[in-house]
């Protein structure tokens, strides 16, 4: 859950624990899940869009309980000097 003053991010919560996201400058400093999902034709959601916050714990807890094992690459960041 996130809460914006005058359009900048002041607070954010995890939507599952209610755990305090840190925030400095209304910028994300921790570990975050972010989804912002719109639903398609074929859902009994269409037209809907969902939107959630996961702290990197509850991220993990979750998808510890997946049948089938989330896809995971490694990436390098790449910054402009």
């Amino acid at each position: 859950m996130r809460v914006y003053k005058e359009q900048k991010l002041q607070k954010m919560y995890c939507n599952n624990c209610g755990k305090s996201i840190e925030i400095k400058n209304s910028i994300i400093i921790e570990g975050v899940f972010t989804v912002d999902y719109r639903w398609g034709y074929f859902s009994e959601k269409d037209g809907k869009k969902h939107s959630f916050d996961l702290c990197e714990k509850c991220y993990d807890e979750i998808t510890k309980k997946f049948k089938y094992n989330v896809e995971e690459r490694e990436y390098t960041e790449f910054f402009n000097s």
